[in-house]
């Protein structure tokens, strides 16, 4: 029988309260390749107590995909610039354009009584339907049922709603015909405010919505607001009945003309720090490149207007980048479609250039118009080769993908919410 001193049995006893002596004693490195089976029953793992915690990317900074995606096959990164690279503050940019469409739609005629309605950030959302016939803002599910019916800022009973809608369905073949999808971030503060102006128009002015519209025909050959304005130079003043129909188009109408006509750039160039989030991207751009990607911006903005928003989120953010152009190897629906003639743009002046494009693309210059056919023949490009990320479903993502087979990367900022949600359960 063999006996053991005091002092052996208390290091063994202490190496049975310390789990971890017997791992120091015989480490992962201290195993023979393969290891004995001697080796492998003096061999411990360190107890969880003793590991350092599991690192986990928070919910709200995670990438959620839908199909697997190997970067190591991406040769080109694309981006779009509006809600994607520019992020633009929330709700400062919103209360800006709805308050400039108050303003013009008040030029044209309507009650100034409008001018008292403020932009509300906690209602409109992407995604909703708007019914131009009955005036209501409708909320589908994926199969195209309806789900809620807003009129105004009211929401509608069920009662109310199987009345409107029998069927409780939104019809596919009356989509961008009778109800007009707000899908876009830029569309938040339309949304807004039709609701607001049916609202107070039904309750507070002398006007008069009524269901009454005319057919589609009269409807397209209905004089734009441009020209009615133009005409009266402003004292137009509108009495009587107003249908749902027209002040859609009437809101809709003013909204493209803050858009198109400069006036809302310019007021956000002007007071970029308040309307524009200061995010560094220049950290991503310069690990792509320095990886061998081509990085490329494909953006429906004008020129003057993105060398701005540009040149205030990136120069300067990287000294071995004199220009953001430098870290760059579209009306972007005619872009990924038909496509329109290609020129290069003067960066000094942002006139186009009539000399006739080469047959590659050059670093740092600028290019207006061309396809997706036409760009990826002069960069060289592959369908799956390409991701590219961008903010709209439809113009940024379903017609890439469709078209050329682009990899996609959707900027979906309402899922932040959703998530803090789910977190806090």
């Amino acid at each position: 029988m063999d006996y053991i001193s005091k002092q052996e049995t208390d290091t063994l006893a202490e190496e049975k309260k310390s789990p971890s002596t017997k791992f120091d004693q015989l480490s992962l490195n201290d195993l023979s390749n393969p290891p004995t089976d001697e080796e492998l029953r003096r061999y411990k793992d360190l107890p969880s107590s003793l590991l350092p915690p599991i690192h986990k990317r928070e919910m709200l900074k995670r990438i959620y995909v839908n199909r697997d995606l190997k970067l190591d096959r991406i040769e080109f990164f694309g981006f779009d610039m509006d809600y994607t690279i520019a992020v633009y503050n929330s709700p400062d940019f919103e209360e800006l354009a709805y308050d400039m469409v108050i303003d013009r739609l008040i030029a044209l005629g309507y009650p100034k009584s409008i001018k008292k309605l403020k932009y509300d950030p906690s209602f409109p959302i992407r995604g909703l339907f708007l019914d131009k016939e009955l005036g209501n803002l409708l909320k589908i599910d994926s199969f195209g049922n309806i789900i809620l019916c807003v009129h105004g800022r009211r929401t509608l009973s069920s009662k109310e709603s199987t009345d409107m809608y029998p069927s409780m369905r939104v019809p596919s073949d009356d989509i961008g015909k009778r109800f007009y999808l707000l899908n876009t971030l830029f569309t938040l503060p339309e949304a807004c405010l039709y609701s607001d102006l049916v609202e107070h128009l039904e309750k507070e002015s002398n006007l008069k919505l009524t269901e009454e519209v005319a057919d589609e025909q009269q409807q397209q050959n209905s004089p734009p607001l441009t020209s009615l304005h133009q005409n009266t130079e402003g004292n137009m003043a509108i009495e009587g009945d107003v249908s749902y129909t027209n002040l859609f188009q009437d809101v809709r109408e003013a909204m493209d003309l803050v858009h198109n006509d400069g006036s809302l750039k310019t007021k956000v160039l002007d007071d970029m720090p308040r309307y524009i989030k200061k995010t560094n991207p220049s950290v991503l751009f310069d690990r792509m490149r320095q990886n061998g990607n081509k990085v490329f911006l494909l953006t429906n903005s004008e020129y003057y207007y993105t060398n701005n928003v540009m040149s205030y989120l990136l120069n300067d953010a990287n000294p071995n980048y004199k220009s953001w152009r430098d870290y760059f190897g579209a009306d972007k629906p005619r872009f990924f479609s038909e496509g329109t003639t290609i020129r290069e743009v003067d960066i000094s002046t942002g006139n186009l250039m009539i000399t006739k494009v080469k047959d590659r693309f050059e670093q740092g210059k600028v290019y207006h118009g061309g396809s997706l056919s036409l760009v990826q023949k002069l960069i060289g490009a592959k369908g799956s080769r390409v991701l590219y990320t961008g903010d709209h479903i439809f113009a940024d993502i379903i017609k890439s993908k469709k078209t050329h087979g682009w990899r996609n990367l959707l900027v979906v900022p309402e899922l932040q919410h959703e998530l803090q949600v789910i977190v806090s359960f």
